[in-house]
């Protein structure tokens, strides 16, 4: 059997931020197994990503001290219900940039 390879279904890029992110990145058409990967540089504070799996509402929270943050964050949406993203960062300007991949679709 071929090997899968994830396929890119959403990205954003925030240069220059001078103001907190609290918005929906993508809606899943299809329920499976994402992951979102992301990068921020500039200041600390959180970031936070939000979506729907078969238990209902859940959160996944990045905090740190430091200004550059670096994570990869596998995740379970169902369809039809939107992935958000909150960065509440403590000084500004900041820089931040989201990829949604797909990695297995129901």
């Amino acid at each position: 059997m071929p090997a899968k390879v994830p396929n890119i279904v959403a990205s954003e890029k925030f240069v220059g931020q001078e103001s907190n992110i609290s918005q929906t990145i993508f809606t899943p058409a299809k329920a499976g197994l994402y992951r979102a990967s992301m990068y921020s540089d500039g200041s600390t504070g959180t970031i936070n990503l939000t979506f729907t799996d078969d238990a209902g509402s859940e959160s996944i929270l990045a905090s740190g001290s430091a200004s550059v943050k670096t994570f990869s964050l596998p995740f379970r949406s169902v369809a039809g219900q939107p992935v958000g993203l909150t960065a509440s960062m403590d000084t500004f300007p900041f820089n931040l940039s989201i990829v949604i991949e797909s990695l297995e679709l129901d």
